[in-house]
């Protein structure tokens, strides 16, 4: 049987306000989450405020621990938790090969706090596109800071090629929602990028890498053959790190579809059919997940 879905915590969540959001429609108390401590009053907010009025706690009669939102770099777990996706995601047949990049600067949006609400409601647009079309709906995203564009968006997930215009049609409407300003498309500058290649698998693990140059220097894992081993992650995986300053709000997500539980669950079952996939090795950029995805179609045809 599997176990059940694990509670949603803060790390869920954009904002300070999202949280404080979800807390008060479910009924649960924020001022604990995960062992972490939290106190809704540290920070202003429609939602906090609903919170001191109803319960009337005040910050410094519960001394807690600051959640860290983004922080400065991106993390190994992080690293490891986008890898696996997309390993996943390769073994179910989909690979990642569509690379969009939303400017928020060129709308308008240069603040954290108005970019991840604008990034939040961008990718629960995403979601219900994909479901509306019948497009499996598998990514991860992360937010960057640049000198040209300011903040903005990347995304990289499973397009179908035949949808890349509608999606692209969709997107920028939606990015006009939004915002509340038209969408830049000049010479000079781009609000929306929608970038795919006919090499998908290299394209796909190319844009990876790509994506995590904000990772901290000297980050590791562990070695799969030898765990008293730690392996550089930007030594092992070839990339390029930049830093882009401190980020007070969340910068990088997984779509729920390839989160770590439903990861676990698919590598399970495909375990209770002998038909595992090569084992994850965080630092293969080929088609190895792809060709273990046919394979598992195709074994259970030969009644093997």
């Amino acid at each position: 049987m599997d176990r059940p879905e694990r509670p949603l915590t803060r790390s869920d969540f954009f904002s300070d306000e999202d949280w404080r959001r979800h807390c008060l429609e479910g009924g649960l108390d924020p001022r604990i989450d995960g062992g972490r401590g939290y106190s809704p009053a540290t920070s202003p907010g429609h939602f906090g405020g609903l919170y001191n009025a109803i319960n009337g706690w005040e910050p410094e009669q519960y001394p807690v621990r600051p959640y860290r939102q983004g922080g400065e770099h991106l993390t190994a777990d992080q690293y490891v938790d986008a890898y696996e996706a997309v390993a996943t995601s390769n073994v179910l047949g989909q690979v990642m090969n569509a690379h969009v990049v939303v400017a928020w600067g060129t709308v308008g949006l240069e603040e954290e706090a108005d970019v991840a609400g604008a990034t939040e409601r961008f990718l629960e647009g995403v979601r219900k596109w994909t479901d509306k079309v019948g497009v499996l709906g598998r990514w991860f995203w992360v937010l960057e800071r640049g000198q040209r564009q300011g903040l903005h968006l990347h995304l990289l997930l499973h397009l179908p090629r035949g949808y890349q215009a509608d999606f692209k049609r969709w997107a920028s409407r939606a990015i006009g929602r939004i915002s509340g300003v038209e969408p830049v498309n000049t010479e000079q500058s781009h609000t929306l990028h929608v970038r795919m290649d006919r090499d998908e698998v290299a394209f796909q693990w190319r844009t990876f890498r790509y994506l995590f140059k904000g990772l901290r220097p000297g980050s590791g894992i562990r070695s799969p053959g030898d765990a008293r081993m730690l392996l550089d992650i930007a030594d092992k995986a070839g990339l390029t790190l930049e830093h882009q300053g401190n980020f007070g709000v969340k910068r990088f997500g997984v779509c729920r579809s390839l989160a770590k539980g439903a990861r676990t669950r698919h590598w399970r079952h495909w375990q209770q059919l002998r038909h595992a996939p090569n084992p994850i090795d965080c630092f293969a950029f080929d088609d190895r997940y792809v060709r273990s995805g046919e394979m598992l179609n195709v074994i259970p045809t030969l009644g093997i």
